[in-house]
This record gives C-alpha cells, structure tokens and sequence, in this order.
C-alpha cells in the first residue's frame, strides 16, 4: 500500500534533529493559587540534564525504575526518561500496591526494582508503617514537599535503601532543582537540607533586593540554569513576574520561587518554608511551619499539617490534622480518648508557645488525604473539632463544691452564665484585675490561697477547683514552680542573625531613627528628646490599622504626659506593626525600605505585669528583641540602644550578699536567683543575653539599665498606672506603709533617664558599653522608710507598720473596694514564694549599691544633673496623682487602729532581736548602732 511504499523510499540512516535544547517538549499543568491552572514549557535540555549523567545518583541499563506517578505529574517526567534514556526497564506500579506498604514491600522485593521517587507524603506513610520497605532499592528519590527528619531517620536505620535523596524543585526547574544524599539523621535536627544543585543548575538565595545574602541568612530561593522552564504558557504577565532578568548574568533567566532557604556552612541548602505561609489570627501574623514544628516534637505525633479556617462564626483559626502514632485514636468508638489526646497536645504547646500559636481545632486521622499525584489533599480533609476537653467534658456542669463555688465566682465577675468545667478564664473574658478580685473571693469564701499564676498556667474551672481541693486538704503548692524557666536556654539566639552588611559598622550619629515603645511612658520622653536633639525622622512602631491611627496614638500619648509639642509633626512617622510578629508585623517590602532607611533603633517597648508569668511576657520582651535584633542586622547594620532594667540582676543581696554592682557586672550569675523573681524581670534577662550574643557577632549597641522609673522632676508628670503611683496611692488612702528594713528602690526620674539616654547615644566613644541610669551616690539613693518620710512631710498622716499587717489590711479594703488602686498588685504583694515566709517585695532587702561610672563619665560637660527625690519633688508627684484622682484622704483618726499598740521585733546583724515600738523606722535604727560601733 501506499504507506508502505513511502516507508520503503525513506532513507536508511537517522533522521535528523529537528528539536533544540531550547525546544519545548511538552506543557505541564499545575493548578494555581488563584484556581487558574499555570501551563508550564518543559524543554529537552532540562530534562537531559535531569537524567544524562545526574550528579546525584546512578543509571544505567541494569536499572528497573518504578513507575509510580501519574502521567500529568511532572515526577513522572523523570520516571520515564531516567528509564528510557539509559536503556533501562521501567516498572508499573498500581496504586493499590502503593497505598499498602506490605504489598509494596513485597513488590519492591518480586520485582526487583532499582529506582523509586516518591511523594514526601507517600514517603512518610510508608516510613511509618513499613521503613524497611526500601532496602531493596539502589537509590530512592523523595520531594514535593519538606522531608520529616524523623521519618528519614527511621529508614535509615530500619532498613536504608543504597541511595536516600532528598529533591527539591518546582515544576518550573523540571522536577528537581537540588538534591541532597541523606547518610545520617541527627537527633536534634529539625529539617532535612535539600541539598546542592543538579548538574547544570544555579541556586540563588537571595534577599529582597535580590542581592546574595550571607551563609545562614534566610532568603528566596531562585533557580537558574538549564533546568528552567521558558515561562507560561499564554501568560506573559504571570511569566515576567515569576521568570526574571538574573542579576549575575547578562540575558539569563532565574525562576523566583517563593520558597525560603539559607546556605549551610557545608554548602548545602536548608529549606525554611514559603514567603506566602503566614496567616495572620486575631492580628497576630504566624507561620505555619512553626506550629506544625511544635507539635511534630510530640512523640505521639506521626504526621501533621496546620491550615488556617474560618470557624462557624466566620473567624479564622489555626486547624490542626493529625496522624497519630497510635491509630487505634482515629476509631468511631475512640472519640472520647481522641479529644482528650487533642486536649493533652493543646495543653503541652500552652507552655511552648504563645496563645496565638496553638490550633483552636483538630482532627486524628489515619492518614493525611493525598491527591492522585501522591501530595497531600487539601480538600478532602475534614471539619475539625474544638482541642479542649471531649464533649462531655466542655459540658460537664460543674460537679463538686469547689467547681460549683469557682464557677459561681466566675459567673458573677465576668456577667456569664454557670460556665462549664472546662471553661479557660482568658477565653471568658477574663484578666489580671479581675483574676486579682477572683484570688481575693475565693481566699474570702473558700478559704485558701490560690497562686495568680493558676490563671495564665491552668486555667480551667476545672483545674482551679482541684488545686482548691488539694489546698484544703493540707498540700502545699509551690509558687515558685511557675518561675522555673530555663533562662539561658531561652537566651540562644538564632544562629542565622548576623549582619547582611559585611562592611564593618561605621558610627553615623543617629538621623533617621526607629523608636519602640512610644506609646509607653519612658518611650514618650525618648521621642521629644530625640525630636529636640535634631533627628530628622523618628519612625515609631506602633500597634495600629494605619499609619495615621497609630500616628494618632503617640501624639494621644505624649500630649497626657505634657511632652507633645506641634512642631514635632514635620518629622514624626508611625509605623504599623507588632513587636511579637516576624519582621515586626510589617509588610516585606516596606520592612525592607524601613530597613535601608533607619540608621539607629531605640528599643524602649516592654510588656510589664507584675502578676503574669515568663511565657506572657516573652511575646513581647524576648521574641520582640530577636525581632529588633533581626531589623538591626538587615540591611545597612544599625546601631542599637537597648533599654533593660537593674531589675536583671534579681535579688543578689539578699541571696548572695552582694553588695557591689558596676555596669559591666555580667548577668550570667543572676540567672538562679531570677526563679523566685516576676515573670517581667526573667524576660529582660533574657532580652538582655540575646542583646549581648548579637553584639559578639557584630552589632553596635549600648545597655540602658535604670532604676525604678519615676515621674517628670519638671512637671511632676507620672505613670499613674505603674507600682509606685499605686503604692502611693494605696497608703495614702490606708494611712499605713509597710515598713521594710534595709530595702532600698533606685528612683530615676523619667526626664533624665532619655536625657541621659539620648545624649549618650549620640556619641561615638560611648558605643559598645553599658549605662546604668541610677542616683550616682548613696547620698541621692532613698531607703523605702525615707522615701515614706517624704510622703509624710508633705502633710499625709501615715504609720509604718509591719509588712505581713499592711498586706494584710490592703486585703481587706480591697475586697470591700474592687476599684481600689492596689488590687493589680494583691498578688505580687501578697504570695509567700520564699520559705512560706517572704513575698517577692521582701527579698528586695541589703540591695547592693549600683555603681554608674560609664554613665557619670558620658554625662561630663552635658549640663545633666540627676535630680534628687526631695519633698519638693515628691509634693509635685503627689499633686499630680490628686489631680488624677489616685490619692484617697487617710482614714480619721479615730478609725485608725493605735500604730503604736504593740511593738514589732527587728533583728540587727549581730542576731540580738530588740522591740521597736511602731512607726520608729528600723534602718535609722541600724544605721545609729552602726555608727555606735564604729566610734567604739
């Protein structure tokens, strides 16, 4: 016939090529965030440099190659040519076999196959199952998605084909783009690297100026090479976006992939995530990733995946889907245990992550969904249920006298109906004022003393009733044990913070400047001092929906405290964002416009409470340091000044007889005794160890740390909210102070701390050191006896009187008075943590003397003086706190019990206890007996 004919005139020899390298061999689909499929142009030459002579495994014509993957998946690209373009056998594999590790086990062993790529999520489910299923193979290929360093680990040692390769690549780089031969697994790894380019390939990691960014600095990965893929097929815009003009080579194309990753000193790359897989809950901005990190540290915890959905009311919330070790969960009848197991999880990353973090719902399943591609199934996942208690917990009505007296309380301050055991008292609306109130009632109707750190630690109805339980039949709970924080392990920083900038800090006196904490009290003073020294910008960040709001909020701020002044508006820039957030809570390109721009940061911002516990604190004073130490070190580095507290180094005279402390005293020795200190101080440990690990590795900085923070010495401008303002305010009202021997507070009034502050910044020579802003002799440092001297020569009538007796009157006028000023403080003041004996407050005895040579010596010739708290000063602060409505008249006399009724017992240094009779102040007697001695 005719086509025979025309066969029989053709030439014998081969055709000629009529394809390039730079041909297109076939369009791959994928389906696009938008819904949209994408159309990808595959060329011969990415698959030739795929699969002729790889530099990350072995083919040859001995070769069986399993073909597992559907024909519209691109690993499928690699199947077939890895098989057809080395003479070798290629092995179908159906489905039912893949989705039965024994049978594939058994597969893999019948038909001796040689090479196998599987899915991450095909990987993981037979690892689990079946980890010796692999041992067979010469080289088993795994990627589509991040590589479980547990479930690697356990191939390896359960039965390690000859070849683990990890792969990375999008489509756009034709199947893979790295690889990385997987020998061992350490204990501690957190991530699997993906490895070094395929032959013929480039990898950039890069940042958002598509500049290289240092060895173990996060960046975007971008690919180039002969790997990459021409573009979109019918979508030049989209094409443009994501293939673009390389910055290293003239005319070449780099694929930006969206994904995240960091060299390794080895040379390998480590993948960190998506640049898009942060979801924003509640207003706090989280990765995925991290959560779904946290959980897998669960040994009960096979395989999970952490998706952000909308709850019944429309709310977004973190989900978590889970795939337990024991699969016996996952069963109809098991939906009680399952919950429960969903509530044990919960409960543990409570006390490893902040409350934003931890999934609200979750599911046990058997196995994750996979698409017929082998990855994970998004849509087929299913509802999830809420990770409390099991159902008929969430409505167990509350049972026993305690649960019943609790929930009553509960109900009744915070104007909800009877909840159910298993309520949560933040979720109710509950805070630190009102858990005070709540401590106060259930003392008063229970008759046991609850620690405050119950509500932020274990705060279920539920809970409070069995620790209730436990306090009446005769227990004791340690009130420390919530302190018990592993400060220096908190203190590692990311080994990946260091300059982006290799060229060496130059000083340039502060112009454009970030500021954090305008909204708070120092952080105000800051921001006119600095405004007054001639910065031309002073960008604040600032909690707020825009710029104008947040704005609006520092002048609102600075206007209450009388520093706000209208030329300042010309140079003042709000900055909307979150200190607990990655990045600062700002979109990525403006962090790094933001970033280029400012020259110097002022980081003022903390979260203060002296009742919650470290994890409550950290958000903001830890994870937001490493925040501000991440902007400092991007870009051009920045210099850094750094505010803390001499509260850092805890009560060292009571525990170790400290006497001397100079501004370069290391804080390491302090760590131990900060336990038995407030969840505030522990943080700004902590804050302050990070400070000190990003100086070794290259940032400029300087350490503020001053002394208890007081009002203007000008103006007489308070805090009316802080300790002292509500000390004040309480024993003027109550008539009484509680007498505290050999206890001291270094008062600093707010106006020189930034002055201090803003001067020393804008010296060179004073880079690199640490200021304690601090009375500069004895002679300006106030014993808490005289600091209530002051209060009574400005005409208030109040008696001194033993500590354990004021607590124990403030107790009972603030539970007659739920507005009194004092109440936030009841439990710090009250709660025994030391021997049953001594509050927090009491350990603050035999302070040491803080010594402030750097910072006399920085202030010479700057015409600051530290200005003494003397009665004129102290009669400003008090009118100031009258104008506020914080002081209350004293009690009549009448009413007063007689201060001096009976006598109190002191014990001098000798041992010898004597009587005093009340309101004679203890440390002027000891200071007499001192001065006896000594003449003697």
């Amino acid at each position: 016939d005719a086509a025979a004919l025309a066969i029989d005139a053709a030439p014998a020899c081969d055709l000629a090529p009529v394809a390039r390298g730079d041909s297109r061999v076939y369009v791959m689909y994928t389906s696009g965030t938008t819904g949209r499929p994408k159309g990808i142009e595959v060329l011969h030459r990415g698959i030739a440099r795929l699969v002729c002579n790889p530099n990350y495994m072995q083919l040859d014509a001995s070769d069986r190659v399993a073909q597992v993957a559907n024909p519209a998946f691109d690993a499928f690209t690699f199947e077939m040519w890895a098989a057809l373009l080395n003479g070798a056998q290629l092995v179908g594999v159906s489905r039912e076999t893949l989705l039965d590790p024994a049978a594939l086990a058994d597969f893999i062993e019948t038909r001796e196959l040689t090479v196998m790529l599987l899915t991450t999520a095909l990987f993981h489910f037979v690892a689990r199952e079946r980890p010796e299923a692999f041992a067979p193979l010469r080289t088993l290929l795994v990627g589509g998605e991040a590589l479980a360093p547990r479930w690697a680990r356990r191939v390896l040692e359960r039965g390690a084909p000859g070849r683990l390769v990890n792969a990375y690549g999008p489509t756009e780089s034709t199947v893979a783009a790295t690889c990385h031969v997987v020998t061992e697994v350490p204990e501690d790894a957190t991530s699997v690297p993906i490895g070094v380019p395929v032959a013929n390939t480039e990898i950039h990691v890069l940042d958002a100026r598509m500049r290289p960014v240092p060895v173990g600095r996060e960046g975007e990965i971008y690919i180039g090479g002969d790997g990459l893929a021409r573009g979109y097929l019918g979508r030049p815009e989209l094409s443009r976006e994501r293939f673009v003009p390389s910055p290293f080579a003239p005319g070449q194309t780099l694929y930006r992939t969206g994904d995240l990753g960091r060299w390794r000193d080895d040379g390998a790359i480590e993948f960190s995530g998506r640049v898009d897989a942060q979801v924003k809950i509640r207003g706090f901005r989280i990765e995925l990733a991290g959560v779904e990190a946290a959980i897998r540290r669960d040994d009960a915890v096979a395989e999970v995946i952490v998706l952000a959905r909308d709850d019944a009311a429309g709310h977004k919330q973190l989900v978590a889907y889970i795939v337990p070790e024991d699969r016996r969960l996952c069963a109809p009848e098991r939906r009680a245990a399952a919950r429960r197991a969903l509530a044990s999880l919960r409960a543990r990353l409570s006390a490893e992550l902040p409350e934003c973090m931890i999934p609200s719902a979750g599911a046990l399943l058997e196995a994750l969904p996979l698409t017929p591609n082998r990855k994970l199934d998004r849509a087929r996942l299913p509802e999830a249920t809420p990770m409390t208690e099991d159902e008929e917990a969430r409505d167990a009505a509350p049972a026993t006298e305690s649960e019943r007296e609790i929930a009553a309380l509960w109900s009744e301050l915070l104007g909800i109906p009877t909840p159910s055991t298993a309520a949560n008292w933040t979720a109710c609306g509950g805070n630190s004022l009102l858990a005070a109130q709540l401590l106060l009632r259930v003392h008063e109707r229970l008759g046991v003393k609850v620690p405050a750190y119950m509500f932020y630690e274990q705060p279920t109805i539920a809970q409070l009733a069995e620790h209730v339980d436990l306090l009446r039949g005769g227990d004791e709970l340690d009130v420390s044990d919530v302190s018990m924080v592993d400060l220096v392990g908190e203190s590692r920083l990311d080994p990946a913070l260091r300059p982006s900038d290799p060229r060496p800090y130059e000083w340039r006196a502060p112009t454009r400047v970030l500021v954090t904490g305008a909204t708070g009290f120092l952080g105000a003073w800051v921001v006119r001092d600095l405004l007054r020294a001639g910065v031309e910008e002073l960008h604040c960040l600032v909690r707020a929906a825009d710029a104008d709001a947040g704005l609006a909020r520092v002048r609102e701020n600075m206007r209450r405290y009388g520093v706000w002044e209208d030329g300042f508006a010309a140079r003042l820039f709000a900055v909307p964002g979150d200190l607990t957030e990655r990045d600062l809570g700002v979109p990525r390109q403006d962090y790094e416009r933001l970033a280029a721009r400012v020259d110097t940061i002022y980081h003022s911002a903390a979260h203060v409470s002296y009742v919650e516990p470290y994890s409550w604190h950290k958000p903001a004073n830890v994870v937001g340091t490493t925040e501000i130490i991440r902007f400092a070190f991007t870009g051009p580095t920045k210099a850094l000044h750094h505010v803390s507290t001499i509260s850092v180094f805890g009560p060292n005279g009571f525990f170790d007889q400290v006497a001397d402390v100079y501004e370069d005293t290391e804080i390491l020795s302090s760590a131990a005794l900060l336990h038995l200190d407030m969840g505030y101080s522990q943080s700004k440990w902590v804050a302050e160890a990070l400070v000190f690990e990003a100086q070794a590795r290259g940032l400029p900085l300087n350490v503020y740390r001053p002394g208890f923070i007081v009002g203007d010495s000008a103006t007489g401008s308070c805090n009316v909210d802080d300790f002292i303002a509500r000390l004040i305010g309480g024993c003027v009202g109550l008539g009484r102070f509680p007498l505290l021997p050999r206890q001291r507070k270094e008062f600093v009034a707010v106006d020189f701390a930034s002055a201090a502050l803003v001067h020393i910044s804008t010296r060179a020579e004073q880079l690199g050191k640490r200021f304690h802003l601090v009375p500069p002799t004895d002679a300006r440092s106030l014993s808490m006896s005289e600091f209530f001297e002051l209060i009574q020569a400005c005409g208030h009538e109040l008696a001194g009187v033993p500590y354990a007796e004021w607590v124990e009157a403030v107790r009972e006028v603030v539970a007659a008075r739920p507005d009194h000023v004092l109440l936030p403080l009841m439990p710090a003041l009250s709660e025994r943590i030391y021997d049953d004996e001594l509050t927090r407050w009491e350990l603050y005895r035999d302070m040491p003397r803080y010594h402030s040579d750097n910072t006399r010596a920085a202030l010479v010739g700057s015409g600051l003086e530290f200005p003494r708290l003397t009665q004129e000063l102290m009669a400003r602060y008090l009118e100031f706190l009258r104008a506020r409505g914080l002081l209350e008249a004293a009690p009549a006399p009448d009413a007063a019990p007689d201060p001096a009724a009976r006598p109190y017992v002191v014990e001098l240094a000798n041992g010898r206890r004597i009587e005093v009779p009340r309101g004679f102040d203890p440390d002027e007697l000891r200071r007499l007996i001192a001065a006896l001695e000594g003449a003697a």
